[in-house]
């Protein structure tokens, strides 16, 4: 039983506090971290203060204290840009429910006794608190699991009482039935091209005996491998649950498609079972892989040097398609000595186009992502492609895919793109848990009000225009992650040069963590999952978040000045904050965002961002200076910096054009000369009254 409390108290705070519990849930589970006691209990003692107060305060304050309660957990997600978005149905069924509870709330003031109308206020209250808690972000009902059934799928009851459904954790039940019967064992044994399932032990086996197909079975192993573990689970009880055989059939179609549309091949030689390492099963990619004529393991050399397999593929058919092995071992020498990640780039894309018109199929699930067939195996260039023109581009389903099933789901076309393009302003998480909620749903209710609800989003979007659609979201979801966390979109190509540099190799990095790290950074599927790559890479001594990462840093910008400027995140907010209250469109400000997070060169700065801080009335910050046309080291130009303000006693707006004035005097030994007479002496009167007049900072 306390097990099953404590169970009961981690789904509270996992389906109901942390997702729409706001500035409560931060109290409660702070609280609980530090305390030990579970959220409920804390929740409880909340509860029964917040009461007390409401009920022995003065009606005034009753009243104002409960239309606080009311409003500030709400207006938390509505204020913010990202989580407005993800709640936006939960907030508009929520606002018409809080102005009738308003309505009588004020009604009672006026013709109810104190005590009564106190009383009135925590009824309110507490009703409109369990109102928003118990509602998802698609403002449905938070399904409760069944009292009989726990956290992982078991029952409760005791052995006599229990079902005899089996368990997905608890295989052991089905094994005791199925004993004598050993030819039943081996039917239900996975083939050696099932996918294998990260969360849920021999899932086939279950899948089998409730009357699905092996192709439909590895695409449901995909879709599983595709969330958590409990999401899973959730999955494996629903599919064996009992069912007509329509609904079979058509799980068998549409898991079978998608399993399809994954790469996954049916075994040639049937459904036999799985081998194990030691009997020849390559696994992977490797066993679709062609063979090569002249060297013996090119897939291992070429995927060590970075390569991708549909490139290999094609590097192997065209070292088979030379006349002399003398000449394909050396063309095969230079492909796998190759350390620019530019030329390995520009080969990974012309020898897997040639791949594809020689006819060579891989699994997507080839790469160091390993063989789950999950949806964070894809890599960026499989998983993105075109589909309609009138479709924004998906990023985590394959648009035709998710334009197809959700077509066959039901939904009209402004619909679906209206739900593409929320799914890219989300995480992979929650935007893959959508689309399988959207795609599964029968209610023809539910189908009729998101085809409304997301239709209007499409055309607000610029639906069917692509490229508006596409501007209007921000663009690539695993950039905007990155660029969130402070991490230079194209920071990957330096990372890999330096991940394949002998300082790197005499540090004992293996091909495997490179892989890991190359590939964590090409398509992250959460933030925490780059903040451990970024831990990694400093125990390296690599910072990914500094400014030398970024792409085109220290490029001459065609004037004389190198770009080596980048503007810090805090300034950058609050230009951007400007810009939406002066009116600017989101089109409009994705495109300044896309400026001013490259680096820029003093010359640009004072072309554009000056001007732009200007316009929407926007002090910008101080430092930004750059290194000159000398390229003064920033470090020392840093401590030069403070002597001089320490020297001058001058305001940081003035002190930035002093600097600006030293480090872009022609003649260098004459800028560095000028530089130490300003921390030595500092500036005379006249010179401060000269500069004052000159200074153009907004």
């Amino acid at each position: 039983m306390p097990r099953d409390l404590g169970q009961r108290a981690q789904n509270f705070r996992e389906q109901w506090l942390a997702p729409s519990g706001g500035w409560l849930a931060e109290i409660v589970i702070i609280m609980s971290d530090s305390t030990g006691i579970w959220d409920l209990i804390i929740l409880s003692g909340v509860f029964v203060g917040s009461w007390i107060i409401l009920r022995t305060s003065p009606m005034e304050i009753s009243l104002i204290l409960a239309l606080a309660f009311d409003l500030t957990i709400p207006l938390q997600y509505h204020n913010d840009e990202y989580l407005s978005s993800k709640h936006e149905v939960h907030l508009q069924n929520y606002w018409p429910t809080f102005m009738i509870g308003c309505i009588v709330e004020g009604v009672s003031f006026f013709f109810l006794h104190p005590d009564l109308f106190t009383l009135i206020v925590c009824v309110k209250t507490t009703f409109m608190l369990l109102i928003w808690l118990s509602k998802d972000q698609e403002g449905l009902a938070i399904k409760r699991r069944k009292s009989g059934t726990g956290p992982d799928g078991r029952s409760n009851q005791p052995d006599n009482r229990r079902s005899r459904q089996p368990s997905p954790d608890s295989p052991s039940d089905l094994e005791s039935e199925s004993r004598p019967r050993k030819s039943s064992q081996s039917s239900t044994s996975p083939p050696a091209n099932m996918p294998k399932s990260r969360h849920i032990k021999d899932p086939y086996k279950y899948l089998k005996r409730a009357g699905y197909d092996d192709p439909a079975i590895a695409g449901m192993i995909n879709t599983m491998n595709e969330g958590d573990k409990d999401q899973a689970k959730k999955l494996l009880q629903k599919w064996m649950k009992p069912k007509d055989a329509d609904e079979v059939k058509r799980r068998n179609q549409q898991y079978g498609q998608k399993a399809k549309d994954a790469g996954w091949q049916p075994s040639p030689s049937g459904s036999g079972p799985a081998r194990g390492p030691g009997d020849g099963s390559s696994g992977g990619n490797s066993s679709l892989m062609p063979k090569s004529k002249y060297v013996p393991d090119a897939h291992k050399y070429l995927k060590r040097a970075g390569y991708e397999d549909p490139a290999i593929a094609g590097m192997i058919l065209s070292l088979n398609q030379m006349k002399n092995k003398h000449q394909a071992k050396k063309q095969f020498s230079a492909w796998a000595r190759e350390k620019d990640p530019k030329h390995i780039q520009r080969r990974n894309t012309q020898y897997a186009e040639r791949a594809k018109q020689a006819g060579w199929k891989g699994a997507p699930n080839s790469g160091s992502g390993g063989g789950s067939g999950s949806a964070s195996a894809y890599t960026k260039q499989e998983r993105i492609d075109d589909g309609p023109p009138n479709m924004p581009t998906s990023y985590f389903v394959p648009t035709s895919k998710g334009y197809a099933e959700l077509k066959k789901a039901g939904y009209d076309e402004p619909a679906i793109a209206g739900m593409l393009a929320l799914m890219n302003t989300l995480d992979q998480k929650q935007a893959l848990n959508n689309y399988e909620v959207w795609t599964s749903e029968k209610n023809p209710e539910q189908i009729k009000r998101r085809n409304k609800q997301y239709g209007d989003e499409a055309r607000e979007m610029g639906y069917p225009d692509k490229p508006k659609m596409n501007a209007h979201v921000g663009g690539n979801p695993f950039d905007k992650m990155k660029k969130k966390l402070g991490i230079p979109v194209n920071s990957v190509k330096k990372v890999e040069a330096l991940l394949n540099s002998k300082e790197m190799k005499q540090k004992g990095v293996k091909p495997e963590m490179k892989d890991k790290i190359l590939s964590t950074l090409k398509n992250p599927t959460s933030e925490q999952e780059i903040q451990q790559v970024v831990k990694v890479l400093r125990s390296l001594g690599v910072d990914i978040q500094s400014d030398e990462m970024q792409d085109g840093w220290m490029s001459p910008d065609g004037k004389g000045g190198y770009r080596d400027i980048v503007l810090r995140q805090n300034d950058m907010k609050k230009l951007v904050n400007s810009m939406r209250q002066k009116g600017f469109t989101k089109e409009q400000m994705n495109q300044w965002i896309d400026y001013l997070a490259q680096p820029l060169s003093r010359n640009e700065f004072e072309e554009k961002v000056i001007p732009l801080g200007k316009r929407v009335g926007c002090s910008i910050g101080e430092g930004y200076h750059g290194t000159g046309p000398h390229k003064i080291d920033p470090k020392k130009l840093s401590e030069i910096r403070t002597a001089i303000q320490e020297k001058t006693g001058v305001n940081a707006s003035l002190l930035d054009h002093i600097i600006v004035k030293a480090i872009n005097i022609k003649d260098p030994k004459q800028a560095q000369n000028r530089l130490n007479s300003l921390m030595k002496d500092g500036i005379t009167r006249e010179e401060f009254e000269k500069y004052r007049k000159e200074v153009e900072w907004s």
